[in-house]
């Protein structure tokens, strides 16, 4: 409770306020550092969620401006700083967080979220009472009535494989606090900002400039998010980013770094050739987790309740295994989340890559062969990169659809739509949802339009991924996984710094020829194993659930699909029966139509059964 003496608001008697926090002890493991915390006029009241990792440096000013400290905590140094800058605080933050702040001077209550939505915060608001949690299942036991499917969401999610693009959630009348915004409740009214977007800059850096100042910047970013009063750990599945911060965190951490590593014993899932070549370089204490088909489907349902919503790619789960693993060892870990979605490291940012040289060249197709950037090259990539997720899809009908998009998607909501018949799944291509369901709701959201904040369709695309069409989504999974295993996972790639520096780079910075991250292979050259940075493949969280559901879980997925009992009336059972008969003969390729099933079946099941 904010205040234990109900006097303290005997001249407010319409306000009933109240925190509440379970606290992950990270810094100042001592009492001191629990939460809620208050000031020592007691006029400020947080609770609060992630680490600031420049809290040190903060503290310092603070002092020197005449603020004194009772704990080694970053959640006062926070505090303080809210009382400093007020709701200009967030600006002087590097970190991840979301907080609530309740101010008695003012009667007034300040929430916010970090820059990238690393954290997340979940609200209500009907105009009287007023809910938020880091978790939607803690809202919704708050909410005066019972849970409810916000169906537009749930037909954007089967049809476009969005989620977590909008404020909006799956559960009507939740919705979340945007990345990059604040939240105020005062006098009876909610009212949003945005307090910090991507701004374009026009950076002039040769490459070898360039390449030290990102050098220099990621291995500060590293190196602050190794403070902890706990043991530190990082994720390594032997990739370019996972074993560029395993590199610097051993730099830093002198005592040596646990490494833990998801491998599937398979050809074209395993890495542990790479997570071991790279484990030997730092000396590393390996840990090695193996998931299997059964523990999937056993996992499953504790997986989906901890997501809160459902999730488009079921390689989630290879993440939820690696971080069960990870909380038997240490507290705090560090991944490689958002270098893909930062420099291009994703074979669909290939097609965006050639247009944006092309449009260099004045759309000049010899000027551009005399720059030496070959066209062919980067179909030879396409072709050989990833092949088990082109696998069954003609790789020119893949370049048609993204070029497409890449036209549309910049374009006003009336115009887009001439596009739709070439740019990807629209509801008649979504056999799996009930018509009524389709023609009721499939049309009350409209597509986001995204912000042109470059003039290349290289940058622009990265910067949409970044902001909302990707690494959103990867951030709740990173967040709900890791913390289901009371760990804190930090994200060296989501520095503000990093991010604002590379964004505004040139784009042939980012992809040159048919080489994805081509500034970070430059600035890593001669640092990591050479087999580290030619590698060609690239895997990510994969997790072969076509080859499960069609083997090793066929019948437990048949018979779940087979009944449907919570979400007959929302998918079409017969349909979605003809389509598993189908797939598990090897026809066609409906693997993510028979997960998207079965994962709003075992959701509805957990939020909706009573």
């Amino acid at each position: 409770i904010v205040t234990r003496n109900p006097e303290e608001l005997a001249g407010h008697p319409d306000i009933v306020l109240g925190f509440g926090h379970r606290r992950l002890s990270i810094l100042d493991l001592s009492s001191l550092g629990h939460q809620p915390m208050t000031d020592a006029q007691r006029q400020v009241w947080i609770t609060y969620n992630g680490e600031i990792y420049n809290y040190l440096e903060l503290r310092t000013q603070l002092e020197a401006d005449g603020y004194r400290f009772r704990s080694r905590s970053d959640t006062e140094v926070l505090l303080y700083a809210y009382l400093k800058w007020g709701m200009n605080c967030c600006r002087y933050l590097n970190g991840m967080w979301a907080f609530a702040i309740w101010d008695a001077r003012s009667q007034k209550l300040f929430c916010s979220r970090d820059r990238f939505g690393i954290k997340p915060f979940y609200y209500y608001f009907d105009g009287r009472k007023f809910i938020f949690a880091s978790e939607i299942k803690a809202v919704l036991e708050a909410m005066p009535s019972s849970p409810q499917i916000y169906h537009p969401i749930l037909h954007r999610y089967v049809v476009h494989g969005e989620v977590d693009w909008r404020p909006q959630t799956f559960f009507q009348g939740v919705e979340q606090l945007m990345p990059g915004h604040c939240l105020v409740v005062e006098d009876g009214k909610l009212s949003l900002e945005k307090y910090w977007e991507l701004e374009r800059q026009d950076l002039d850096y040769s490459e070898e400039a360039a390449a030290n100042k990102f050098r220099e910047i990621f291995e500060d970013a590293v190196r602050l998010r190794l403070r902890s009063d706990v043991e530190v750990g990082t994720c390594l599945s032997g990739g370019l980013d996972s074993s560029s911060v395993a590199h610097y965190a051993a730099k830093h951490h002198p005592k040596g770094l646990n490494t833990f590593s998801m491998i599937y014993d398979l050809p074209d899932f395993s890495e542990l050739e790479f997570a071991r070549i790279m484990n030997r370089d730092i000396n590393a204490r390996e840990h090695l987790v193996y998931p299997t088909s059964k523990e999937f489907w056993a996992d499953l349902p504790k997986l989906i309740w901890h997501m809160d919503e459902p999730f488009y790619n079921p390689g989630v789960f290879s993440q939820w295994k690696l971080f069960e693993e990870i909380g038997r060892h240490v507290r705090v870990v560090l991944d490689g989340q958002g270098g893909d979605e930062l420099l291009g490291g994703y074979v669909y940012y290939f097609p965006y890559f050639l247009t944006a040289s092309l449009q260099e060249a004045g759309y000049n197709p010899w000027r551009l062969l005399r720059t030496g950037v070959y066209a062919w090259e980067i179909m030879a990539f396409l072709l050989r990169y990833n092949r088990s997720s082109l696998k069954g899809i003609p790789v020119f009908s893949y370049l048609k659809r993204i070029l497409a998009n890449q036209i549309s998607m910049f374009l006003p909501h009336s115009q887009a739509k001439s596009y739709a018949s070439i740019r990807g799944p629209s509801d008649r291509d979504c056999p799996i949802l009930e018509q009524d369901i389709i023609e009721t709701y499939g049309r009350e959201l409209e597509d986001v339009r995204p912000q042109i904040l470059f003039s290349n369709p290289l940058d622009n695309i990265l910067h949409l991924t970044h902001s909302l069409r990707s690494l959103p989504a990867m951030l709740r999974y990173e967040d709900k996984n890791s913390m289901a295993f009371s760990v804190e996972s930090r994200l060296p790639f989501l520095d503000y710094r990093l991010v604002e520096f590379v964004m505004n780079l040139p784009y042939n910075y980012k992809i040159r020829g048919s080489q994805t991250k081509y500034l970070m292979r430059k600035s890593l050259s001669g640092i990591l194993p050479s087999q580290i940075m030619e590698r060609k493949d690239k895997k990510g969280f994969t997790t072969p659930f076509d080859l499960w559901f069609r083997g090793e879980i066929k019948k437990e997925a048949g018979d779940l699909l087979h009944e449907l009992p919570m979400s007959r009336h929302i998918l079409n059972a017969k349909r979605i029966k003809e389509i598993f008969s189908k797939y598990c003969q090897g026809q066609g390729n409906h693997g993510m139509e028979i997960w998207n099933a079965i994962c709003i079946e075992i959701w509805m099941q957990q939020f909706f059964r009573n």
